[in-house]
């Protein structure tokens, strides 16, 4: 198989088994669209589902709420009206929980709607001419400082975030290059399955990942998903020495700050998933068959199929922005 052939072969490996399935994207606008009836601000989603870089499971949808700065300099106060307004909204259909930074609405398939208050900032705005926001900012303290905290009450420090910005981005890469689209998913889709079987031993961030090949694709616009996925596990490892990717909002920001915190141990799991992967994805190359590139990419993935062609049971093959 030649080098044209593996690359569809890997896009349609990832069409198949990692995009969203159908039924799924219904039922997250149709859960969205409810939410907007009862949201008083302006409303947009954000996070992977809005840049199409989501994968199958989608387990959450990431929502942006605005609100008036005088309603932002009391975010506890804030969360507490809005989990209320929820809570009457929803009823049974779903359990509504303040945290740290978000108030969730999880429904009974396990799904969740998280929204996040924020404070457009009009003076500033992106490259893209679109502006930036205030969001509650604890998500860099543990999880039990994050509880005393909101427990307490005590105010919570926002930060500057570019939402927008980033759904631009991966929308203008995968308008230039699908493969930008088919190559997140894929490292998402290992990243997943290393998570199911290692669980918080396995400590590389989703986000992370897809910026990752965010910055290749930046620079190697014409690139194909193979040499994506082939540089995304050769680099991983240089990846995880130190943070190293500035926050779109803040250049002295680093997105990956989580990074630094890594113990040796930590970074011997990670290394050796990555030594795993990466010998597989290198080893597509000697393949014959788009069968034999399907199996070998459900192991990188850990799917539990021994053939993906054709998708699991019950998929509907995606369409629309979602099939490119």
């Amino acid at each position: 198989m030649n080098a044209q052939e593996l690359n569809l072969a890997i896009n349609e490996f990832v069409k198949e088994n990692l995009s969203p399935l159908e039924k799924e994207r219904n039922l997250i606008e149709n859960r969205y669209d409810d939410l907007k009836k009862t949201l008083s601000g302006h409303t947009f989603r954000s996070g992977s589902y809005a840049r199409y870089t989501a994968i199958h499971p989608v387990h959450d949808l990431d929502v942006i709420n605005e609100y008036t700065e005088l309603q932002f300099e009391d975010i506890p106060k804030l969360m507490r009206e809005l989990a209320v307004m929820l809570v009457e909204h929803y009823g049974d259909n779903a359990t509504v929980t303040e945290q740290s930074h978000s108030v969730a609405a999880v429904f009974p398939d396990e799904f969740s709607i998280d929204i996040v208050p924020g404070l457009r900032l009009d003076g500033e705005s992106n490259e893209f001419g679109e502006p930036l926001y205030l969001v509650p900012d604890i998500q860099k303290m543990s999880h039990s400082a994050r509880a005393a905290k909101y427990e307490a009450r005590d105010q919570i420090d926002s930060k500057k975030s570019d939402p927008r910005g980033y759904r631009k981005q991966a929308q203008d890469l995968n308008e230039a290059n699908p493969d930008f689209r088919h190559s997140v998913k894929l490292v998402k889709g290992w990243r997943h399955g290393c998570r199911k079987r290692l669980d918080n031993k396995f400590k590389l961030k989703a986000f992370h990942a897809e910026l990752i090949v965010t910055q290749y694709f930046t620079g190697n616009p014409k690139a194909t998903s193979q040499d994506a996925i082939q540089s995304f596990f050769e680099n991983l490892p240089s990846f995880l020495t130190k943070a190293q990717i500035p926050d779109r909002a803040s250049v002295d920001v680093m997105v990956d700050e989580y990074v630094n915190d890594l113990t040796a141990q930590d970074k011997e799991v990670l290394n050796s998933e990555i030594k795993i992967a990466a010998t597989k994805i290198v080893g597509l190359e000697s393949l014959n068959s788009n069968e034999d590139v399907h199996q070998s990419l459900s192991e990188v993935c850990g799917l539990d199929q021994k053939k993906s062609t054709g998708g699991p049971t019950g998929y509907v093959r995606p369409t629309g922005a979602w099939a490119e």
